[in-house]
């Protein structure tokens, strides 16, 4: 334990320096950090001194020893102020013991006396921080196994049919913040990943990223109900949930490859009605799961009715046109890679693949497209390279066949990608540039990305830098790296080196000597 620090205020500085040579300070572990002679100087420099003990004369002129132990108590309240007084008095006493004095002691003072009520003001200081210490570790141990107790009372809450009692004070106890505003409206999304029962961590590496999407919302709650769902409980008023989670999916199905379902409930007035909230979203669930198994086998029923087309992208284009992307590009991806192995050479897999991409374009009537997206594989020197630039195109065919290609969002959208790829030279083609050009805000564009791209805005222009420059590069090997920074946007040669290799994994160079 570090020494505790005492001062002494006195007007006489004789007292003073008797007062500190009957103290045994070594001995007591204590270190004296201040002298006074008046209290209006002491009380000054009290806060930055933090002094544990005060040895203070009771009659000083201007302030009392009774009035200034009054002030620093308040000033700082474990202070021990020990009263050295020249009356015995009972008054006196009676009045320290009111204004916070720790004892008092009779002039003249003996060391005996004053080293014996010292080691009382020690221990009193000792087990008062011992005490505040098991205080803080109570607090941690409650603040630790708090989400465990908020999740069980949510669970009871979404499992009880019998009113639950006094619910409001509860929830706050538990740390949940309830929405007074009266336009909030209660939500729930649930989200349920198949592979969870075979391997549990996947559960909580989303719940993760849950997490962090709605990281700084007050009014959102995310726990795990009792069959391991994910629930999502939203009480915002401005916000629209409802974009929000389809947001959250996207970015979910673009970082992971699982099995999900999903379940969006109908908005309900407060927490008193979270469980028809909960039973609403379940019913959701149920509903998405039928729909998809509707859809899968109507697809399958297809291949066998209808002659003339290459049926097997029957299933992957009709996600697209339900604007499902995620879904359509892992259909396609399996539907491609599943004949090759990662030992199977490249030149194979890229012919392979190019003829699915014409056969895929040609169905989805998009055979404008058939040369750029080939030469985009062309271009591609690793398998997972070409994997990533089947999602790519699978996701702006999603943009161009979608159903929400006809709307007024899905038209600005287009106009949007044709601008950027337009000028994907200039190096200032910001979200700013973007804003003035187009005439809206960064945020609404923000938005519009995430909905019809599943990136960002940032994202998305470094994927079409990259196809860029790996097609740059396949097409003319001696192309210079500034010659091809110039075409895509990118002039300093330093930061086109660091950025290529956080896009593949391997420098300019690395990458050139790949083997194809």
């Amino acid at each position: 334990m570090s020494k505790l620090k005492v001062i002494l205020l006195d007007d006489e500085m004789l007292i003073r320096k008797l007062i500190r040579m009957k103290m045994n300070t070594d001995e007591l572990g204590l270190e004296i950090v201040g002298e006074f002679s008046n209290a209006r100087s002491a009380l000054q420099e009290i806060e930055e001194l933090q002094p544990d003990i005060i040895l203070s004369d009771i009659c000083m002129p201007e302030m009392d020893g009774l009035s200034f132990g009054e002030e620093c108590t308040r000033i700082l309240p474990g202070v021990k102020i020990i009263v050295i007084t020249g009356y015995n008095d009972f008054e006196y006493a009676r009045r320290s013991l009111q204004v916070g004095v720790f004892d008092y002691l009779m002039k003249p003072v003996q060391s005996a006396e004053l080293n014996k009520t010292l080691e009382k003001a020690i221990a009193q200081i000792e087990l008062e921080r011992e005490q505040q210490r098991e205080q803080r570790e109570l607090k941690d141990a409650v603040e630790k196994g708090l989400p465990v107790l908020r999740r069980s009372y949510i669970n009871q809450l979404l499992l009880s049919d019998f009113p639950v009692y006094d619910m409001e004070n509860s929830l706050i106890q538990y740390g949940i913040k309830i929405n007074r505003d009266a336009d909030s409206r209660l939500c729930i999304g649930l989200i349920a990943i198949q592979e969870s029962f075979l391997t549990p961590d996947v559960v909580n590496e989303i719940h993760t990223e849950i997490e962090n999407f709605f990281r700084g919302d007050d009014y959102v709650n995310i726990i795990l109900d009792v069959w391991g769902r994910i629930v999502i409980i939203s009480e915002e008023s401005e916000v629209c949930f409802r974009e929000c989670f389809e947001l959250l999916l996207q970015d979910i199905n673009k970082k992971y490859n699982y099995h999900i379902n999903t379940g969006l409930s109908n908005e309900f007035p407060g927490w008193k009605e979270v469980r028809p909230a909960y039973l609403s979203a379940l019913d959701d669930m149920q509903r998405n799961h039928e729909n998809r198994e509707t859809d899968r086998l109507s697809a399958h029923r297809n291949l066998t009715c209808v002659q003339g087309k290459d049926m097997k992208w029957t299933l992957p284009i009709t996600f697209m046109k339900k604007n499902q992307q995620e879904e359509a590009a892992a259909e396609v991806e399996n539907m491609m890679f599943s004949q090759f192995s990662d030992e199977d050479a490249l030149p194979k897999v890229k012919d392979c693949v190019m003829a699915d991409i014409e056969s895929l374009c040609r169905e989805a009537e998009l055979t404008d497209n058939i040369e750029q997206y080939c030469d985009m594989v062309a271009s591609c020197r690793l398998q997972s390279d070409i994997r990533r630039c089947i999602r790519f195109q699978v996701m702006e065919m999603t943009l161009l066949i979608g159903k929400e290609a006809a709307t007024e969002k899905g038209r600005l959208m287009l106009e949007i990608v044709a601008y950027i790829k337009n000028n994907l030279h200039q190096p200032t083609l910001g979200m700013g540039d973007l804003s003035e050009v187009f005439c809206c805000s960064s945020s609404h564009l923000s938005r519009l990305f995430k909905q019809y791209m599943g990136r960002t805005y940032s994202d998305y222009l470094s994927e079409l830098r990259l196809w860029k420059m790996l097609s740059l590069m396949a097409n003319d090997r001696e192309m210079l790296d500034r010659d091809i920074g110039e075409k895509i946007g990118i002039l300093d040669a330093h930061y086109l080196s660091i950025w290529f290799r956080k896009m593949t994994g391997c420098s300019v160079t690395e990458y050139r000597k790949i083997d194809v």
